[in-house]
Order: C-alpha cells, then sequence, then structure tokens
C-alpha cells in the first residue's frame, strides 16, 4: 500500500489550481470551501486540506496540554529541553502543506495518508446525496 497516492490529473480551466493550493495554507481553506461545488478537483482538495487544519488544530492542542502539564511536573532543565523537543513537533505538518500545495499546482490530487481516504470517502459520499433526487431527500 502506497502512503500517497496520486488521483488522475486534473485540466485547468478556472484558475483552480491556485485556489486548490490555497486550501493547505491555514485558514485560507475557508472562502475556498464556500465555491468549492464548482469542480471535483477543488472539492477534493479543500475537504482535504479542511481535514489538515482540523488536524493541525488538534495536534497543537495536544502539544499545548504537553507543554503545560510538563511546566508543572518536570523539573526545570527536563522542561527546557522537552520545550525543544515539542517546538521542533510543531514543525511536522508543515511537509504535508508544501506536498500538498505542490501537487495542487501541478494540476494533480495527492491523497495524504488517512487525511486522503477520509477526504475521499467524504467526497464520494456528497457526489450520492448529490444524485439522490429531492423528493427522495425528502422522504426519508
Amino acid at each position: 500500500m502506497f502512503w500517497f497516492q496520486m488521483l488522475p490529473e486534473f485540466r485547468d480551466e478556472t484558475g483552480a489550481r491556485k485556489r486548490a493550493a490555497c486550501c493547505y495554507l491555514a485558514f485560507f481553506v475557508l472562502p475556498v470551501l464556500a465555491d468549492a461545488k464548482e469542480s471535483r478537483f477543488l472539492e477534493f482538495h479543500a475537504i482535504q486540506g479542511s481535514l489538515l487544519l482540523a488536524a493541525e488544530l488538534l495536534f497543537f492542542t495536544a502539544l499545548g496540554l504537553v507543554n503545560r502539564a510538563a511546566l508543572f511536573l518536570l523539573p526545570w532543565s527536563y522542561y527546557r529541553r522537552g520545550l525543544r523537543l515539542l517546538r521542533i513537533l510543531a514543525l511536522c505538518p508543515i511537509p504535508f502543506c508544501i506536498l500538498g500545495a505542490a501537487a495542487a499546482l501541478g494540476g494533480k490530487a495527492l491523497s495524504l495518508p488517512i487525511l486522503g481516504w477520509a477526504a475521499r470517502r467524504l467526497l464520494e459520499r456528497g457526489e450520492q446525496k448529490r444524485q439522490i433526487p429531492a423528493e427522495q431527500r425528502g422522504a426519508e
């Protein structure tokens, strides 16, 4: 099983590549997510970028909690060493952002580990909902 899976190449007609690359730059995903329904390529990157943003927020929250717990539980010299490690760990999401943005600018949909799988599942679920007629959705 490959860690990073490439989806088919996309032909850019509306400048969607640049907007898809913006999806990996923290909160720039929000405006793109609002009008992502115009293309499957843009919608995939918007969903994957928002999942990456959520994962980053959870990761930084966990790092902050570990930092506070270590402040109270460890002696000062160990805390300073641990703080250096936490600062290095805070850089972990950056390669995923760079990989996603580079693939989007290249017109490819790079499926990141775990996040790409979830993004594809959400994209398929959205397509299935769009295929169901409105009368049937109201009856359910």
